[in-house]
């Protein structure tokens, strides 16, 4: 008589639709994981951006008083843009099919650069009721994730780099006007999309001024 062996040695059906989904699992966190880096690379990166031009035009912008004496002008862009004075990432936003730059021999007013990540950026002279000179930096076309980490970085303080304030808000909204960084409020509160004096916005604050999940701006002004 022939004896067969009824031990097997393969996985049941049920053992691999566990592998399948376990493997699942793992594929779903490490695609979340890699997303979470990215975007925490891409918030770096316009930060640092932020922050070096910041620094390159206020190392210029009393040259740009001095040279334009007009309480209401506002081509600070294209002052920073022909001093070069702008961190490499940046580019001129509107480029002809030679890759020049449209506005570089005009006087336009919207001018603007823009980095790899479509993000906006530019920068206004602003001259308040006493005669004080500020420059504003308007960052836009921030997804709420960018906003959020704009918003929660910490600028300065105005003994150190001049940062006066900085203001969020949906790009739809026009709550941002330029005396709610530098007035004082009839009531004595600061709005929760606003913060000045060095500070940042709170957590509640940001999520809530960040509400436009591709397109919101902030306006960080210094002196």
């Amino acid at each position: 008589m022939i004896k067969t062996n009824t031990n097997q040695t393969g996985r049941s059906m049920i053992e691999m639709l566990g592998v399948l989904a376990i493997i699942g699992v793992l594929t779903v966190g490490g695609f979340a994981l890699i997303s979470k880096m990215s975007n925490a690379h891409r918030a770096n990166e316009v930060i640092d951006e932020i922050g070096t031009l910041a620094n390159k035009t206020r190392m210029i912008f009393h040259e740009f008083v001095e040279d334009n004496t007009d309480a209401n002008f506002h081509k600070m862009s294209m002052y920073v843009y022909k001093a070069r004075a702008y961190p490499e990432g940046l580019s001129c936003l509107n480029v002809d099919n030679d890759g020049k730059c449209k506005a570089e021999n005009s006087d336009a007013d919207s001018f603007a650069f823009i980095d790899k990540n479509d993000v906006k950026f530019e920068i206004q002279h602003e001259r308040s009721g006493n005669e004080i000179d500020y420059f504003v930096i308007k960052i836009s076309q921030l997804s709420d994730d960018l906003c959020m980490a704009v918003a929660q970085s910490t600028w300065g303080s105005p003994s150190i780099n001049g940062y006066v304030g900085m203001c969020v808000t949906d790009s739809k909204k026009t709550n941002c006007a330029f005396n709610t960084l530098t007035g004082s409020s009839s009531s004595g509160s600061t709005p929760s999309y606003i913060a000045k004096g060095g500070a940042k916005l709170s957590l509640d604050g940001a999520a809530d001024a960040c509400a436009n999940e591709t397109d919101n701006d902030v306006y960080l002004t210094f002196r």
